[in-house]
Order: structure tokens, then C-alpha cells, then sequence
């Protein structure tokens, strides 16, 4: 995640993975609070950073002119 930061805050087009795969990375931030024992993977990870581009990522699929869309969905295979 660490390379893709610059990428996911900065991209201009409305692409959904890059938030998922943002959202999956978050989730699995939480989980890492029940193993301390692992948190020196984050040594050197600018997580406020990361943060930050996924809030900058889910504004901009949340006004990327949604409104002209209709009778739209989206789904995922798990």
C-alpha cells in the first residue's frame, strides 16, 4: 500500500477497486490492533497519509457526478 498512496489520492478517474482495496487495507489496520506483535509492519507507513487518500478517494466518487447516473448498480463476487 505504502507505493500507492500518491496514486489512490490523486487519480481522476472514478475507478471503485481503488476504494475497496483501500477499505480492505483500513480493515485490516483495525485487526492489526489485536496483534501487537505484528505492528512492526507499519514501521515506516505513513498511516495518516493513507488515510487521507482514502477520505480524498470516497469524495471524489461521491461527487463525480453521480447525479447523471440511473437505475445503476454495483456488486462484487466475494
Amino acid at each position: 500500500m505504502a507505493g500507492y498512496i500518491d496514486f489512490i489520492k490523486n487519480r481522476i478517474t472514478t475507478f471503485p477497486t481503488l476504494l475497496e482495496l483501500s477499505m480492505a487495507f483500513h480493515k485490516m489496520l483495525l485487526k492489526l490492533d489485536d496483534y501487537p506483535e505484528f505492528h512492526d509492519v507499519l514501521v515506516g507507513f505513513d498511516v495518516q497519509s493513507f488515510y487521507q487518500a482514502l477520505y480524498t478517494r470516497a469524495n471524489h466518487l461521491i461527487n463525480s457526478g453521480a447525479q447523471l447516473v440511473v437505475d445503476f448498480f454495483y456488486f462484487r463476487f466475494c
